[in-house]
């Protein structure tokens, strides 16, 4: 797919952790695969591997609600800045080391291809990719300075500690939905619930007065055969909002002193 705009350098990019993931119909007996599946990523960059489980709670109506186990397995790379994380029900990648889309997009498509010939996936029921900012004023600046005003939530009250605020919009796109999260806080940073534990390694992030966090996640829920070049060029779609989402959420001045520059489409730099 054909960018709509230049990719976007960032020199001390706010970004924290990218996701993508793709939900299949379930493969019950996923765990079967797995030893296949972690012998060619390990061949292609991904040495580590862990099993972890993942709680699903389930209102059932009763007096107490049920809690689901299941396993996923994280398949890392050797510093754990990226992963590969397979589960009956999904494939993902995350990571804390975005160099550009491009780049992205491509070892995603090279991990749901993995899977796709061990296991013969046939059917890819959610798209989803999620990009996550980390930002904190410098010096005497303010978070007016670097969030657009619709996007500034609460803060600074007084008689009132650890005041956390969160502004959610939310949209229909040609593709599905885009959701866009924005919480302000102070002190300690904690990243969303749904994403604790992390299964990576990020680099330490500095506390701070006022911080906020912009949490971009458009998907999509309509069912498609798996198709890795058709998934990967509707990838490409959701990241053309998302992109364009960023844009107008941060202010000019954050772009300058996140040292913003347009560059060609395969620059090797950390970009949008």
């Amino acid at each position: 797919m054909n960018r709509s705009r230049p990719a976007l350098l960032l020199k001390n990019s706010p970004l924290l952790l990218t996701l993508a993931q793709v939900r299949i119909s379930p493969v019950l007996k996923m765990r079967s695969f797995v030893p296949e599946i972690q012998e060619r990523l390990r061949k292609s960059g991904y040495p580590r591997y862990a099993e972890s489980q993942t709680q699903e709670i389930v209102l059932t109506g009763g007096p107490e609600p049920m809690v689901n186990l299941s396993s996923k397995w994280v398949f890392g790379d050797r510093d754990l800045r990226s992963a590969v994380v397979v589960a009956p029900e999904f494939v993902a990648l995350e990571t804390g080391a975005y160099e550009t889309f491009d780049a992205f997009v491509e070892r995603m498509a090279n991990a749901l291809r993995v899977v796709g010939e061990v296991v013969q996936v046939d059917l890819a029921e959610r798209l989803g990719l999620r990009y996550l900012d980390y930002v904190r004023p410098l010096g005497n600046e303010t978070m007016a300075d670097y969030l657009s005003p619709g996007l500034m939530g609460v803060s600074g009250v007084e008689g009132l500690g650890d005041v956390r605020s969160q502004y959610l919009a939310q949209g229909q796109s040609d593709l599905g939905r885009m959701m866009v999260r924005v919480t302000r806080g102070a002190g300690p940073f904690r990243l969303p619930p749904d994403l604790q534990p992390l299964d990576l390694a990020l680099d330490n992030v500095p506390d701070c007065d006022d911080w906020a966090l912009l949490d971009f996640d458009h998907f999509s829920e309509i069912p498609r055969p798996y198709n890795v070049d058709a998934i990967a060029d509707a990838l490409w779609a959701l990241h053309d909002l998302v992109d364009a989402m960023f844009r107008k959420a941060a202010t000019a001045h954050a772009f300058a002193a996140w040292g913003a520059e347009e560059v060609p489409v395969h620059a090797e730099h950390v970009g949008a």
